[in-house]
């Protein structure tokens, strides 16, 4: 009995020598944690880009006028370009007034004829000496002589062509030494402080436009857009 006590006591002994030894063992190091990651804190912001629709189209002004001398003449010089921006009443062109002014000269003279021819005749009108038939018509040449000058200093200012409204010249026709005659356009004249913008719409993005929306250009012009228009359709 005292042998199985003796085996029974190294039984226990051996597994506690192992059981210590696989204790004692050295364990693998764990890796080291990864850093935290960075974390960028910003408020937020509604965008509207994803609602934005570009298209392409062309401008119209609000006005076009097509400007022409009032009266015949040869084209003397120009003195605007295309593109170029006018105020009102600033002179475009005109033509060769020599003419005109001899014209008017000769106007001025007849009338000069007429006044004095009145002044001396008047006298023997109210004294009852000069025949009312003879006096009416010294009278009607005289205002005839008068209306005559008037014409005359028309047709010479005429011969100046200017921008009747403040605006852009859009397209040039007169060029030196050109014959003008009225109702020959001789410049285009637009009015550019209200445009119109008009562009096609793809079908499936017409619902995206309502009546009112804000709507820019490339210069970041600003405007409000249409009742869109249906492809074909009128009105």
């Amino acid at each position: 009995m005292t042998g199985r006590l003796a085996i029974l006591c190294l039984v226990p002994a051996s597994g506690l020598a192992l059981l210590t030894a696989a204790g004692c063992a050295p364990r693998p190091s764990a890796p080291p944690a990864p850093p935290p990651p960075s974390v960028v804190v910003a408020a937020v912001v509604k965008a509207d880009g994803a609602r934005e629709l570009h298209l392409s189209g062309t401008l119209s002004a609000e006005r076009s006028i097509a400007l022409s001398f009032a009266t015949l003449g040869t084209v003397e010089q120009v003195l605007v370009q295309e593109g170029q921006s006018v105020a009102q009443g600033q002179l475009l062109a005109n033509l060769a007034p020599k003419s005109y002014q001899d014209a008017l000269g000769i106007a001025e003279a007849r009338a000069k004829q007429a006044e004095d021819a009145y002044r001396r005749l008047l006298p023997m009108h109210q004294n009852k000496t000069l025949p009312e038939v003879k006096f009416v018509e010294v009278e009607t040449g005289r205002e005839q002589a008068q209306l005559a000058v008037s014409l005359a200093r028309k047709n010479l200012a005429d011969t100046e062509l200017r921008a009747p409204v403040r605006g852009v010249v859009a397209s040039r026709h007169a060029e030196p030494g050109m014959n003008a005659a009225p109702g020959f356009p001789a410049f285009t004249l637009v009015q550019t402080g209200k445009m119109t913008a008009t562009a096609p719409v793809p079908e499936m993005q017409i619902a995206r436009i309502t009546r009112g929306a804000a709507a820019r250009d490339g210069r970041a012009v600003r405007g409000r857009s249409h009742r869109p228009r249906r492809r074909g359709a009128r009105g």
